[in-house]
């Protein structure tokens, strides 16, 4: 039997297993994400293993998209030679077993939805599944809004420190035709209404923009781009650059990762962000930049200690979204323990000690994006399909019908 029949053979006898018990398939699905995010990378990973996964998401989900229970796979034909695919599926569903009978963890708690009449931010800013940008309400996070130009998709939105000037980057297709539009919105009983115009100066043929951020006073717009490689006709050139909106004058810098999750320190000059390298693999830390200094990469940016600490992956903390008050920098702290847990703390990002706790967010275990207000007391987190604000330590339950990624108040 060829090895293209033992995988036929393999996906069959997978998907005709029962049906494994509801929370021990969900904890070993945390727990492979965790494993993958940490531990493997996909540009390394040979063709076998890449089947052997597939083998075992047929046996996850069976044939009409119900939870199974995967044995290890009959590859008889091959005994006389070691397999290293049957061996890594053999031992992935030993894995799954054990995951099945382990205890169940604590539930986590339920948050509440924010109050009627609670302070802060009331408007929202996210990126929808179709490209478009939305305005939502931050109290309920219904929309009020949307916006787009035809054949272009948003691809990261900023706030200025006033809470009425919004920033939507757009790209056109893939890796096309990009730009940045400045919304000026206000808000009244009748709605949200709002007056678009391009930034003068950022735009171009070919790129797309990953991520922006605005100093508190308004006058500086960085934002991480990503442009096409002439060999490769791939948008894998990542370049940082910082505009100054008064005098349109802009800095550069290059380097090897694509950047996400910019914010600018309180002093208007240091900008800290997360880089993710190769391969796909999730690679936690927080760098800061000064950008008054001399130099032309960012690859030279020093990582903020402790949030990337190889040594705590798993059961410690790890931090790759921050955002600043006035003040002071916010950092979204990760935890991949059961049932997980974001910690949003004050962080000084210098020597990565953290100054105090906000609150524990519990039952999540990513934060795809962190903003604050300007006076620190209302911060909106999103973690990827459900969102949370924490209003002078108060954690409440934004929504979760809608992927609010990116998001920003």
């Amino acid at each position: 039997m060829s090895a293209e029949d033992r995988v036929a053979a393999a996906l069959r006898a997978l998907a005709e297993q029962t049906q494994a018990p509801i929370d021990g398939e969900h904890r070993l699905q945390d727990r492979l994400r965790r494993e993958h995010r940490y531990r493997r990378a996909a540009a390394v990973m040979g063709s076998a293993a890449v089947v052997a996964g597939v083998a075992l998401a047929v046996g996850n989900l069976g044939p009409s998209g119900t939870a199974m229970a995967p044995t290890p796979a009959p590859f008889a034909s091959a005994a006389s030679t070691p397999d290293p695919m049957a061996s890594d599926l053999a031992r992935l569903a030993s894995e799954k077993a054990a995951a099945e009978s382990s205890p169940s963890p604590s539930p986590a708690p339920t948050y509440p939805p924010p109050a009627a009449d609670v302070a802060g931010p009331s408007t929202v800013i996210t990126v929808e599944s179709d490209g478009r940008y939305a305005f939502r309400d931050a109290r309920r996070g219904t929309l009020l809004a949307t916006g787009g130009s035809a054949g272009y998709r948003a691809t990261a939105v900023t706030v200025a420190a006033d809470g009425r000037t919004f920033y939507v980057a757009e790209t056109k297709g893939t890796c096309g035709d990009w730009r940045v539009q400045r919304i000026r919105v206000s808000r009244t009983s009748r709605g949200v209404s709002g007056i678009g115009s391009d930034v003068q100066g950022v735009g171009g043929t070919t790129g797309e923009i990953s991520s922006m951020a605005v100093t508190s006073d308004g006058n500086k717009l960085a934002y991480a781009l990503a442009g096409v490689d002439p060999e490769s006709r791939e948008c894998t050139l990542f370049t940082l650059r910082v505009m100054n909106l008064s005098r349109a004058s802009t800095r550069s810098w290059t380097g090897g990762a694509m950047l996400s999750a910019l914010n600018w320190a309180p002093d208007g000059r240091t900008l800290l962000m997360h880089g993710q390298g190769c391969c796909g693999d999730y690679q936690p830390g927080v760098s800061r930049l000064d950008t008054g200094a001399s130099g032309t990469t960012f690859d030279a940016a020093r990582e903020v200690p402790g949030t990337g600490d190889a040594g705590s992956i798993g059961d410690g903390w790890v931090v790759s979204s921050t955002a600043s008050s006035a003040n002071e920098v916010f950092a979204a702290q990760e935890s991949f323990g059961d049932p997980g847990a974001v910690r949003i703390v004050v962080l000084d990002p210098v020597s990565g000690r953290v100054r105090r706790t906000i609150a524990d967010v519990i039952g999540v275990d990513t934060a795809d994006a962190l903003c604050v207000t300007n006076d620190g007391r209302h911060v909106l987190l999103s973690t990827g399909y459900d969102d949370y604000r924490i209003d002078d330590g108060r954690i409440s339950h934004l929504g979760s019908s809608h992927d609010l990624r990116p998001i920003a108040w």
